[in-house]
């Protein structure tokens, strides 16, 4: 029953990819990007058939090659003058988050557990992340939950406000030998990401890769090489 479902989701993904690259192109572009008729395309993405297990393993490998989310992604992000890099029209988009978390799962081909994230912005893309894999979600966040006695703690130095930051995650959430896939909508300086990767250390879970939606050049530069990293777009 588990090969089933499995199967079913990954055709159900090839389909949900289909119809969000639809909205951007035409039946013909995606007819001759796909090698598939316009009819055969029209009939997945009306519902009217599902790909076989084989032809969704195609039909994703071929979108996302022709249609990779870096270049998606770059009609959604502004960036001005100084630098600053607005990121808004991307998370609250749940069509986009989707078609990334499915990339993601193409990526980063694996059993998951536990999807990691901080609080707040990258929350949405986690939770569609905990869905295609379908993982447990665990937000760490900044200040202690009432009722809840046990956390991981660690601790980072904010440059830019001069104050040490506590960050805090139930150890309910964590557990020893979970395969995690740490998650963030925007890696700048690579410190959450570097605090992510040390409270999974601490509860002896093993960091399966690192999700991203955008990262500068230098964000990513510490993190260790074997672990697989899912970059969407990076940025100077």
């Amino acid at each position: 029953m588990k090969d089933l479902y499995s199967s079913l989701r990954k055709r159900m993904n090839a389909v949900d990819a289909l119809r969000i690259i639809k909205k951007r192109e035409t039946y013909e572009k995606l007819s001759a990007d796909l090698k598939l008729s316009p009819a055969i395309i029209s009939r997945y993405i009306n519902g009217r058939v599902l790909p076989s297990n084989k032809r969704a393993e195609d039909l994703l490998s071929t979108i996302f090659a022709t249609h990779p989310s870096s270049k998606i992604i770059e009609d959604f992000v502004k960036i001005d003058e100084s630098g600053v890099i607005d990121d808004s029209d991307v998370i609250s988009n749940p069509a986009l988050l989707h078609l990334l978390a499915i990339e993601c799962s193409t990526v980063i081909n694996e059993k998951i557990d536990v999807i990691l994230t901080v609080a707040a912005d990258g929350i949405a893309f986690s939770e569609e992340l905990a869905n295609v894999y379908e993982a447990t979600l665990a937000v760490v966040k900044k200040e202690r939950e009432l009722g809840i006695d046990d956390f991981y703690e660690e601790t980072e130095i904010s440059f830019a406000s001069g104050i040490r930051e506590a960050f805090y995650l139930p150890k309910k959430l964590l557990k020893k030998g979970q395969k995690v896939l740490i998650a963030d909508d925007l890696a700048r300086t690579g410190r959450t990401i570097g605090v992510l990767l040390r409270m999974v250390e601490s509860a002896g879970a093993i960091p399966a890769g690192i999700a991203v939606i955008i990262s500068t050049k230098n964000a990513t530069v510490g993190v260790p090489q074997e672990i697989k990293k899912y970059i969407g777009l990076v940025v100077a």
